[in-house]
């Protein structure tokens, strides 16, 4: 059969988060050394607690950071069973072939204060969607009530952190599933 497709994350994306991270921790250090200018003593004690909480934060943060980056995590893979999905948000992480009524691409447009942008996303209809919703709980019938209703999906796969052209993943998708049925 078809050898198994594996998606990593995205390192460009994480050394973002990990610059991102580091501005936070000097904005934290610059908030302790310039806390003395605050008139109030009690604001310049919380001022100073709460970038230390912060200094803390994103400091742990920029190590769970570098030691993705070192070993970047599997986040979705298309094996001859059918998907994995480890995307941020996924509602199941393993999708059987037989489980699947359709696969698309979805193009969705997002507002901005300056701009409209899309996206792509791949959506997924299962085919027994009402039994699984019936013995859902609340947080996952929730979850596919808004991909319906934003979507009009049952499952939304966002490959926004991963390091691939989703066009190229939808098409192998796309020939698997038509070579399962």
């Amino acid at each position: 059969m078809d050898e198994n497709i594996t998606i990593l994350q995205s390192k460009k994306k994480l050394l973002y988060l990990i610059t991102y991270n580091a501005i936070l921790i000097v904005i934290s250090i610059l908030m302790i050394i310039f806390s003395n200018l605050l008139p109030v003593k009690l604001l310049v004690i919380l001022a100073r607690i709460f970038a230390g909480v912060f200094i803390f934060v994103f400091g742990y943060n920029i190590i769970s950071l570098v030691l993705q980056l070192k070993n970047p995590k599997e986040i979705f893979s298309i094996t001859s069973d059918g998907i994995i999905d480890n995307t941020n948000f996924a509602i199941f992480n393993n999708i059987k072939w037989d489980e699947i009524k359709s696969i698309d691409i979805i193009n969705k447009e997002f507002n901005t204060k300056n701009e409209i942008y899309t996206k792509k996303f791949i959506g997924i209809d299962l085919n027994n969607i009402d039994d699984i919703i019936s013995i859902s709980d609340d947080f996952i019938k929730e979850r596919i009530n808004n991909n319906i209703k934003n979507f009009g999906k049952h499952i939304i796969i966002d490959l926004g952190n991963a390091d691939c052209d989703i066009d190229k993943v939808y098409n192998v998708l796309k020939d698997r599933f038509e070579s399962f049925k």
